[in-house]
């Protein structure tokens, strides 16, 4: 079974879309990540076994193969975890289409299925510009980050579950808290003849 899923990855300073495609068929057990993942990338097979284990989901019983497109590009850091891990639990069951379609997916994932804090969230939001996606699914705690961008629509997860759950049976996530309102004039607490060698 083969099964696409959108992270982003971040090249110098610019957030790159990563398609991230999973295929599990038969054969002998084994994971492999390809399309220049770096160390840390790679490391992401361990985690994910481990947040299946603790979050009581099937782990594909024979090869598994992640393709990150384009390939021509590196890719790095923590931040394909959470859309890596949504693609092989995809192919053991069944996901909204529509919504793997329409999301980006960041985070980190912890030896239990938790979901951490990735950085750069909003640079990498730049990678759904002028795509079909509409919806961006991160940790809890990069929700503010993510929500500062006015084109998506931002949701997030403490959990790998959670994330499946949403995708599965429609459960909620987490959305951003409401900016407060400010009544009044609002007062500046300093100015530059505060800062030391500015008395000009």
């Amino acid at each position: 079974m083969l099964l696409r899923v959108f992270g982003a990855t971040l090249h110098v300073l610019d957030g790159v879309r990563v398609s991230v495609e999973v295929e599990a068929g038969a054969g002998l057990p084994a994971f492999h990540i390809v399309g220049q993942a770096d160390r840390i990338v790679n490391e992401s097979r361990d985690r994910i076994r481990a947040a299946f284990r603790h979050a009581s989901l099937e782990f594909p019983p024979g090869r598994v193969t992640v393709n990150l497109a384009p390939t021509g590009l590196p890719k790095v850091g923590s931040a394909l975890d959470l859309p890596i891990a949504v693609g092989v639990a995809g192919t053991r069951v069944e996901l909204c289409e529509e919504r793997l379609r329409g999301s980006l997916f960041l985070g980190e994932l912890g030896l239990d299925g938790g979901l951490r804090p990735v950085r750069g969230v909003l640079a990498m939001l730049g990678a759904a510009e002028g795509s079909a996606i509409r919806e961006v699914i991160v940790p809890s705690g990069n929700l503010f980050e993510a929500s500062l961008s006015p084109r998506l629509a931002a949701l997030g997860a403490d959990d790998l579950g959670s994330v499946l759950r949403w995708l599965r049976d429609g459960e909620v996530l987490e959305s951003p808290s409401p900016a407060p309102l400010r009544s009044g004039p609002t007062e500046l607490a300093l100015d530059l003849s505060d800062v030391h060698g500015q008395e000009n």
